[in-house]
């Protein structure tokens, strides 16, 4: 059923309405994945960790404001048929598929995953915005970043006893192997991602770049063997190591 939905998804194709394109214009967050059925509850833990404070706010003047895992941006936004086209204030670009949409609802396909998404009011999207976490971060040579790092478990910040055990199950055997030729590999759940990295200017943060893709993790913490990353104003921190589970 799940392949049978995805290839429906992929060659879904066609043109908005005036009306449709209209209601695409508000504010937008995660409420479930598309489609449930078959999918284990540690595979909805995970999709409610990656998605959900996912808020995708549409304006009218084609401006947008999008946050998913404690990152924010903003730019502006066009629509190609049924394909919304983000381009952020830093180049970055992102295509999302509209598989449907009414009043209160959108259906969208983000990469090879298909959420629904519910309308907001901004008094809603007020009250649920998350209040940045602080935090300190360390500096990191390129000698002590480039490694295998293997991901031990993903931890809250705020409250490390309620760190979900079953996501941690689903992401065992992830890693993160950044080569001193500036490539990187991740695996993460089966996939792989492939691209190049840096230091930052400040020589504080990994900085990871596919194609126009750019996702940042800020050290918290570098030894010989271990290494701890947080994302924008995430609650939650990667902690590896360079030792293979």
């Amino acid at each position: 059923m799940k392949i049978l939905v995805t290839l429906a998804l992929t060659i879904l194709s066609f043109t908005l309405t005036a009306q449709e394109v209209s209601q695409l214009v508000g504010n937008w967050k995660f409420k479930q994945l598309y489609e449930q059925e078959g999918v284990g509850e540690a595979q909805m833990e995970m999709a409610k960790t990656f998605f959900g404070t996912m808020v995708l706010q549409l304006f009218d003047e084609a401006k947008y404001s999008a946050s998913i895992l404690g990152q924010s941006e903003h730019g502006t936004w066009a629509l190609k048929e049924s394909t919304i086209q983000l381009t952020a204030s830093n180049g970055t670009e992102v295509a999302i598929e509209v598989v449907s949409v009414a009043d209160s609802e959108l259906v969208i396909k983000y990469g090879k995953s298909a959420l629904v998404m519910a309308k907001a009011s901004d008094a809603e999207i007020e009250k649920e915005a998350v209040e940045e976490i602080t935090y300190e971060t360390v500096s990191i040579t390129l000698e002590q970043a480039a490694k295998k790092w293997y991901l031990v478990k993903r931890e809250s910040m705020e409250n490390p006893e309620k760190d979900n055990q079953k996501a941690n199950e689903l992401l065992a055997g992830a890693y993160m192997d950044l080569s001193k030729n500036l490539k990187y590999q991740v695996s993460i759940m089966g996939a792989k991602e492939k691209g190049k990295w840096r230091l930052s200017t400040d020589y504080q943060s990994i900085v990871m770049v596919k194609d126009k893709s750019v996702k940042t993790w800020n050290v918290l913490k570098v030894t010989d063997t271990e290494l701890e990353l947080i994302q924008g104003s995430s609650a939650k921190k990667w902690i590896f190591s360079t030792i293979e589970p």
